[in-house]
Order: C-alpha cells, then structure tokens, then sequence
C-alpha cells in the first residue's frame, strides 16, 4: 500500500465511523480515534513538507545549474578579451603570458567542468587587479559579475543537493510507520467487534477486504 493509498483508507476509516452510531459496538474507541486522527494529521503534513523540499531542491538545482552556465560565458568572455588585447594597444603585451594570469592555459576547452569554472572565476577576481598592463584588467562590472555568479553557486551547492529531502522523507517513513499501526489496531478492533469477525462484510465500509470463509468450517 502506498503511501497515499493509507491516507485514504485513514479517512475512509474516520468516515465510516462517523456514519457509527454511538451505542455500536464497533464504534471506534476515542483512543482508537484520536490516535487515527493525529497519524493522518502527521502524515499529511510530512506529505506536504516533501512536496515542498522536493519543489525548493528543484528550483535550487536549476538555480545551480544557471550559475555554472553563466560563469561558462563568463570564461569565453574574458577568452576573447584577452585574445583581442593586442588590437587595441599600441604596445603589444605577451597574450600567453595574461592568458597563464588568468588561468586560461594556452587552448581554452570546449567542455568546462564545475571545478573548473569555479577555480577560473576565483582566478579571475583574484589576479584582474594586478595583471599588467592596466587596459587587460576586467572591468569592474565584469568582476561585480563574478561575484555574483560564485556567490549564487555557493547559496544553492547544499540546497541543490537532496540532503533536505532525505531529512522530509526520514521524517515521512516515520509518520507512515505510525499510521499503519493505527490503521492495523483499527482492523484488529473490528476483527473483535464485528458479528462475524474477521470474515464480516462491513469491513469493506473501513477499506478492509474480509477474509473468505471456508464452507463448512468454522471461523477460527
């Protein structure tokens, strides 16, 4: 039975007792009811947490994903500015020796990493400020730039992860666990109380399937 599948029988439950008059005899005892009721009552809210964590992972992981692909355009940016340098000065500058400044190594790769990503920016925001000649410096919107981007990946790197969803569902098992063990007293009590017991078709009122009775056997 999933997890779902014990809700509803949890309110099927509650409902069919409710249509009990009281001076039944398979009327649910208060204890029987209450300790029903606040099962259900955990297992819908740690249906709701999960469904939340799981919506906030995703939308971190996007989130994650978006900052690394910026960075990305980031590093080919800055590839192409060093590349143009001598362009634009009058004085040619040693492009290798810049490129090896900025951790750009002689060929740029087409597939980055996130290691990679994460270390060029640190390179970049770290070395810009005293790279030689002045005009091969990033711009100070360049480096606002980075800063957000590295920053963004270090706000969602744990929320992307599913460390906060292993916690909802830790505490999901454990409120399905308690309400399986309300639902099994509650068949159990009708099993006592019903007139044929366990074989009495009013359990399919509570979403019990009664056992079938062998002809010509007694119940046992």
């Amino acid at each position: 039975m999933t997890f779902n599948d014990l809700i509803q029988q949890g309110d099927q439950i509650l409902a069919a007792d409710n249509a009990t008059p009281e001076e039944s005899r398979h009327k649910l005892t208060p204890y029987l009811r209450r300790e029903l009721e606040q099962a259900l009552q955990g297992a819908r809210v740690a249906s709701n947490l999960q469904g939340l964590e799981e919506g906030r992972r995703r939308e971190a992981s996007d989130e994650f994903k978006a900052a690394f692909a910026e960075g990305g355009e980031i590093i080919r940016s800055v590839n192409r500015f060093v590349n143009s340098l001598n362009d634009t000065l009058e004085t040619p500058v040693d492009i290798a020796a810049i490129r090896q400044m900025y951790g750009l190594g002689r060929v740029l790769s087409n597939n980055f990493t996130k290691g990679f990503i994460r270390e060029t920016l640190q390179t970049f925001k770290a070395n810009s400020p005293v790279i030689l000649p002045p005009e091969a410096r990033l711009r100070p919107s360049v480096l606002a730039r980075i800063d957000a981007v590295l920053a963004l990946i270090a706000e969602k790197e744990v929320a992307s992860t599913t460390s906060g969803r292993q916690n909802v569902t830790d505490q999901k098992e454990d409120f399905q666990k308690l309400l399986e063990e309300a639902v099994a007293r509650v068949r159990y009590y009708l099993w006592a109380m019903l007139p044929q017991l366990m074989y009495d078709p009013h359990l399919h009122q509570y979403g019990f399937v009664p056992r079938q009775e062998r002809e010509g056997t007694p119940p046992t």
